[in-house]
C-alpha cells in the first residue's frame, strides 16, 4: 500500500514538474512574441529611439535592457534640433544644413584664437541677426553701414567661449553681425547665415581711436571719417554723431595692419588734403581733432548705352602731391547715382567711374561748385560667354570662373564670375574693348570649386571673336584640363601650430602667378595647384600677421612641404663693460610693444639675444644686479615679425666700474660671511633683501657700481652694520665692530 502511495506521489511530482515546464515555455514564448511585436511596431513606425525590450535571463528571471541602436539611428542631439551633421572638427550641427531643417533651428559655431593660435577661453561673444534689427533698420536704413560695435550696442545677445575657445551662437536666416572681446583683444565679422555654419576668428589687440570733427566755428560736423593704412589695405569709415566718432576696434585683420604701416585719419569728403598721420599705427590716448567745413553736395550720375548704371563705384580725386589713396573719396553707385557730401566749394576735382555698363572709364575734371556731374559710357562692356566641361565630359556647375590675361609682367586677373549648373558662364571683360589684332592678348580660363579642384584652358583669338555690333564673344564649349597639386603641405608658426588664412602664390618665370594661389585651412594645410611643373619652385607666403611676405623655395610635386612663418621677431645687442666687470653681473631687460618686460643676462662677450619678441617698438635697459638706480636704457628699436632687430651697443665703460671691498673686524681679521648692498635710507632689512645684496665670504667682495659715488651698507652676523661711500679708488676697506650681543 505504501508502494502504491509512493508511485502515485512520484507520478504527481512528475505531472507537476511537467506543468511547470509547460508554464515556463508559455511565458518564454509570450515574451518572444511581445518582443517581436514591439520590434515590428517600431519598424512600421520608422522609430529610431531606444526602446525597452524583454529578455529571458539564464536564471529564468525577466529583466529590462536597452536595445543596441546603430549609430545611423541616433536621434536628435540635445540643443541642436537637427540630426547629427558632420562638420569641421566633428562638432555637431556644423556643415551644410540637413534637408528640411529651417535655418533658425541651427547654430553658428565660433572658435576664437589668438594670433599665435592659442584658444581664447571666457571671451564675451555678442551677436545680432537681421530679424533682431528689423525695427531699427526701418527707422535707420543706413544702420548696416555703421560700426559693428555700434550696431551690437542695441542688442543683448551674448555668450562666453568655453573650452578650446568654442561657443555656439543661435542663428537666424539672413545677415548677421558678430563680435567678441576678451580684455583688450577684439574681433568682428559680418556674414550671411545661409553661407556659413562655422567661424574661426582671430582676436587682435583692440586699438581705440577717438576722432572729433568740427567746422571753423567749433561746431560739431558729422562728416564721415576714413581711417586707412598707408598701403591702402586697411580701410574703415567712421560716422560721427554730433562731431564725435569712436573706433573701438578694427574688423577682421585690419587691426593687425594698424601696427605695421603708417595710419592715416582724414575726412571722407573731397574738401581738404591729408588731415592727420599716426606713424606706425601709434594710436593716441587723446582725441584726434579734424577741422572741416560745411560744404555743398555733389551728385554724380552715370549712364550707359541702355540707361542708368545700376551698380559700380564712383571716385572723386583731389589733384595734389600726396599718394592718390589719400586723395580719393569713393561712393557706391546705386540706380545710376552717387552723392558726395560736404564738398569744398572752391576745390578742383577729378571724377571717374568703374561700372559694368561700359568698358571705357570716363574721367571728367570739374571746378566746384558744380551740383551735378554726368558721366556717360560711349562703349558697351565686352562680354564673353560659353560653356565648360572637364576632360571626362562632365559639366562644371558650382565652380567659379576666373579669366586671366597675359601681360609683360605676368598673368593678371581680367574678370571673374560663377559657372551655372549647366556649365554655362558669362564674364564682362573690359580689356577687350581696347584690343586690336596687333595688341591681342592671350587669355586663360581657370575654374575652381570650394574644395580647391582646379581646371584650366587657353582661349585662343578671343579679341577677334568679339562681335562689334553686340560686343559679345561666344567661345562655345571648352574642355578644361585638370591642374594637379604641384605643391602641398602645411604652414606652421614658430610654435609648430597650423596657421589659418595664409595666402600662398606660386612664382612662375620669376614673377608671382595670379592664377596659382591657395589659402591655408584651419590646420594650416594647403594644396597649391598649377600647370604640370618640374624642378625647383618659389612660393610667396603672406598673412596679416606678417610685416612683409615670405618667399620660400620648394620642389615641384612635393606633398609634405612645411612652411615656417614667424609672427614674432628677435632682438639682439651687446653691452660693452669696463675692465674687471663681468657681463653676467648685469641684468638686461627687454621692454616690448605689449608693455611687458623680460630679463636675462648677457654672455661672456656681453652679447644678449631675446627670442619671440612681439612686433613693434622695443627698448633695452641694463642695470647692475642689486642696484636699482643703476639703469641705463637704449633708444627704441622696431622689431618686425620674422626679423632680427639689432640694438646699438650700450657702452657702459664710462658708466660702471668694478671695485673690491675688503671687510675686516677690529683685529684686522677678515669677516667670514656677510652682505654688501645699496643703502636704502634706513629701510628695513627685509626691503634691502628684496634688492638682492651681494654676499661676500672670507672678507672680500668684488662689486660693480656706478661711476658716480653711491652709499653701500655692509652687514654681517655679530657685527654692527656700517654705511660707506664709494670713491674713485679701486678698493675700499671696511672695519666692522662687534655688536654688544
Amino acid at each position: 500500500m505504501a508502494g502504491m502511495d509512493g508511485k502515485a506521489h512520484s507520478k504527481r511530482m512528475m505531472a507537476g514538474l511537467a506543468c511547470w515546464c509547460l508554464l515556463l515555455a508559455i511565458v518564454v514564448t509570450l515574451a518572444d512574441a511581445g518582443r517581436n511585436d514591439l520590434a515590428a511596431q517600431a519598424a512600421q513606425a520608422g522609430a529610431h529611439e531606444s526602446k525597452p525590450t524583454l529578455e529571458a535571463a539564464p536564471a529564468a528571471k525577466l529583466r529590462l535592457r536597452l536595445r543596441d541602436v546603430p549609430p545611423s539611428e541616433v536621434g536628435p542631439l540635445p540643443g541642436t534640433g537637427t540630426a547629427a551633421a558632420k562638420g569641421e572638427d566633428n562638432f555637431p550641427g556644423l556643415g551644410p544644413l540637413p534637408a528640411g531643417v529651417p535655418p533658425e533651428e541651427e547654430g553658428v559655431g565660433v572658435s576664437l584664437l589668438r594670433v599665435d593660435g592659442s584658444a581664447v577661453i571666457g571671451a564675451v561673444v555678442r551677436w545680432a541677426t537681421e530679424e533682431d534689427l528689423q525695427p531699427l533698420l526701418a527707422a535707420d536704413p543706413q544702420l548696416w553701414e555703421r560700426d559693428n560695435d555700434e550696431i551690437l550696442a542695441r542688442v543683448t545677445h551674448q555668450v562666453r567661449t568655453a573650452a578650446n575657445g568654442w561657443a555656439m551662437v543661435p542663428s537666424k536666416a539672413g545677415r548677421m553681425v558678430i563680435d567678441a572681446r576678451f580684455g583688450d583683444l577684439y574681433t568682428s565679422r559680418r556674414f550671411r547665415r545661409e553661407e556659413t555654419s562655422y567661424l574661426k576668428l582671430t582676436m587682435y589687440r583692440d586699438l581705440p581711436l577717438v576722432v572729433e570733427v568740427a567746422d571753423a566755428s567749433g561746431a560739431g560736423l558729422d562728416v564721415p571719417v576714413v581711417v586707412r593704412t598707408a598701403d591702402g589695405r586697411g580701410n574703415q569709415v567712421l560716422r560721427p554723431s554730433n562731431g564725435r566718432a569712436l573706433l573701438l576696434h578694427a574688423p577682421e585683420a585690419f587691426s593687425a595692419l594698424l601696427g605695421r604701416p603708417d595710419l592715416y585719419v582724414q575726412l571722407d569728403a573731397p574738401q581738404q588734403a591729408l588731415a592727420t598721420v599716426l606713424p606706425r599705427g601709434k594710436v593716441p590716448e587723446s582725441s584726434v581733432k579734424l577741422t572741416g567745413q560745411r560744404g555743398v553736395d555733389l551728385q554724380v550720375r552715370v549712364e550707359g548705352l541702355e540707361g542708368p548704371c545700376s551698380s559700380g563705384v564712383v571716385e572723386v580725386v583731389r589733384p595734389g602731391s600726396e599718394p592718390e589713396v589719400l586723395r580719393t573719396t569713393r561712393r557706391e553707385l546705386r540706380a545710376g547715382l552717387a552723392v558726395f557730401e560736404h564738398v569744398q566749394p572752391d576745390v578742383a576735382l577729378v571724377v571717374r567711374v568703374r561700372s559694368a555698363c561700359g568698358a571705357d572709364v570716363p574721367e571728367q575734371r570739374v571746378q566746384m561748385p558744380v551740383p551735378v556731374v554726368h558721366l556717360r559710357h560711349a562703349v558697351r562692356m565686352p562680354r564673353v560667354q560659353g560653356s565648360v566641361q572637364d576632360v571626362d565630359g562632365r559639366k562644371l556647375g558650382g565652380y567659379t570662373a576666373s579669366l586671366y590675361q597675359r601681360l609683360p609682367a605676368g598673368w593678371e586677373l581680367a574678370a571673374s564670375g560663377s559657372i551655372q549648373a549647366d556649365g554655362r558662364w558669362e564674364l564682362a571683360v573690359p580689356s577687350l574693348a581696347s584690343q586690336t589684332a596687333e595688341t591681342a592678348a592671350e587669355y586663360m580660363l581657370v575654374a575652381r570649386n570650394e574644395f580647391g579642384a582646379t581646371k584650366a584652358g587657353l582661349l585662343q583669338g578671343l579679341s577677334t571673336s568679339l562681335d562689334k555690333a553686340t560686343f559679345r564673344a561666344e567661345v562655345g564649349l571648352l574642355r578644361l584640363d585638370n591642374w594637379t597639386i604641384q605643391l602641398g603641405g602645411v604652414v606652421l608658426d614658430e610654435n609648430g601650430r597650423g596657421v589659418e588664412g595664409a595666402e600662398l602664390e606660386l612664382f612662375l618665370e620669376g614673377v608671382p602667378d595670379a592664377r596659382c594661389r591657395a589659402r591655408s585651412a584651419a590646420d594650416g594645410r594647403f594644396d597649391l595647384r598649377a600647370p604640370r611643373l618640374s624642378g625647383p619652385l618659389r612660393v610667396q607666403v603672406s598673412h596679416p600677421g606678417l610685416a612683409v611676405p615670405l618667399v620660400v623655395d620648394a620642389k615641384a610635386g612635393e606633398k609634405q612641404t612645411k612652411v615656417q612663418v614667424a609672427f614674432r621677431g628677435r632682438l639682439r645687442g651687446q653691452v660693452l663693460v669696463p675692465a674687471g666687470v663681468v657681463p653676467q653681473q648685469l641684468q638686461v631687460t627687454l621692454h616690448d610693444a605689449e608693455g611687458s618686460a623680460f630679463g636675462r643676462t648677457a654672455d661672456a662677450q656681453g652679447i644678449y639675444l631675446f627670442e619671440r619678441v612681439e612686433p613693434g617698438p622695443a627698448r633695452i635697459s641694463v642695470q647692475v644686479v642689486g642696484l636699482p638706480n643703476s639703469v641705463v636704457s637704449s633708444d627704441s628699436v622696431r622689431v618686425e615679425a620674422g626679423g632680427t632687430a639689432e640694438v646699438q651697443a650700450l657702452d657702459l665703460r664710462g658708466v660702471l666700474r668694478a671695485i673690491v671691498v675688503e671687510i675686516v673686524d677690529e683685529d684686522g681679521q677678515p669677516v667670514e660671511y656677510g652682505t654688501v648692498g645699496p643703502d636704502v635710507g634706513g629701510a628695513e632689512a627685509a626691503s634691502r633683501q628684496r634688492l638682492r645684496p651681494f654676499e661676500f665670504r672670507d672678507g672680500s667682495a668684488r662689486l660693480v657700481v656706478p661711476s658716480a659715488p653711491i652709499m653701500l651698507v655692509v652687514e654681517a652676523d655679530g657685527y654692527i652694520s656700517q654705511s660707506i661711500a664709494t670713491t674713485a679708488e679701486a678698493s675700499v676697506r671696511v672695519i666692522l665692530k662687534r655688536s654688544a650681543q
